[in-house]
């Protein structure tokens, strides 16, 4: 590849002088860096400039200190335009996603998706500059875009919960906040949570105990329903935690750890259904579900029997 493009000693003659001090005494102002380093960011980011403007079409990226001096330049938007007319004939835009990859967040193109292709290479004509700019293209691969399915917020057309599954050697924790039922610890999925992550919130609002992450296991799915309207219900376990079980004065019950084989009773539907997808052995009645479970099979959960 064969171009040429103003000299690095050359570059900063492509703006009139008082503009390229307004331009290095703002750069050095905000980045707090003193004055030969603040013109060597301006210098560089012109040279780009008329690389750009010498290679209409070509997929140029910018070094982290030339995006300084082409930010600062745009700022000055008549004197940007000017520049730009002058120099390549148009307007030379500015994106955040130089090689045109929407997955590219200020990484190179091999680590976007992108397929670079040899770098072209522009050295100084003055033998002793030993300036020289590597040009960087890139193939991005065709990409099938997605949108928004609804216009709104849609209606709400399933219940998505967990149900947290607290077991050690004094058995599985349980709560009587319901009238004359037990449950687990559970409540809904707030949006931006994962499973493991609504587990813990929850037990620890629950129960004031933290869970420890290495010992958070989401099961799987346990799909049913209430009433007409589809449940899914998340049974996360839970084997290393720190804390005590504190009672409140809200209405939630006294906490307690039972045997998984001397459980009390009744239960709630939801919980019953969470234990029976951890240990389907457990000798529990509730309506039926399907459970999906995630990656290992239960057995690999399974506590020692009696416990």
């Amino acid at each position: 590849m064969t171009t040429s493009a103003p000299a690095r000693l050359d570059a900063r003659t492509l703006v009139p002088e008082a503009l390229f001090l307004r331009l290095t005494n703002r750069i050095a102002k905000d980045q707090g860096i003193d004055q030969p380093q603040a013109e060597l960011i301006m210098t560089d980011a012109l040279a780009f400039l008329a690389a750009c403007g010498a290679n209409p079409g070509a997929p140029l990226s910018p070094s982290e200190s030339v995006d300084i001096g082409w930010h600062t330049f745009i700022l000055y938007t008549a004197e940007y335009a000017e520049f730009c007319d002058r120099v390549a004939g148009r307007f030379i835009y500015h994106g955040p996603k130089c090689c045109g990859c929407p997955a590219r967040t200020g990484t190179s193109p091999s680590t976007c998706g992108c397929s670079p292709r040899s770098p072209g290479k522009i050295d100084s004509p003055q033998p002793d500059d030993p300036l020289s700019y590597r040009i960087y293209q890139a193939r991005r691969p065709q990409r099938v875009p997605s949108r928004p399915e609804y216009r709104s917020r849609p209606m709400p057309g399933a219940v998505l919960d967990v149900g947290v599954i607290v077991h050690g050697t004094d058995g599985i924790l349980l709560n009587n906040r319901w009238p004359g039922a037990w449950a687990l610890p559970g409540r809904y999925v707030s949006p931006g949570e994962s499973f493991s992550d609504a587990a813990a919130r929850e037990l620890h609002y629950a129960a004031t105990l933290v869970a420890d992450p290495s010992g958070i296991r989401p099961l799987g799915t346990v799909l049913g329903h209430v009433g007409n309207v589809p449940r899914l219900t998340v049974p996360v376990l839970v084997t290393a935690w720190s804390g005590t079980s504190r009672q409140y004065d809200d209405g939630i019950g006294a906490w307690k750890f039972w045997p998984a084989d001397a459980l009390p009773q009744p239960l709630i539907d939801s919980t019953a259904q969470c234990l029976t997808a951890w240990r389907p052995g457990l000798p529990l009645d509730h309506p039926a579900t399907e459970f999906h479970p995630y990656g290992a099979t239960s057995d690999e959960y399974l506590p020692p029997p009696g416990r």
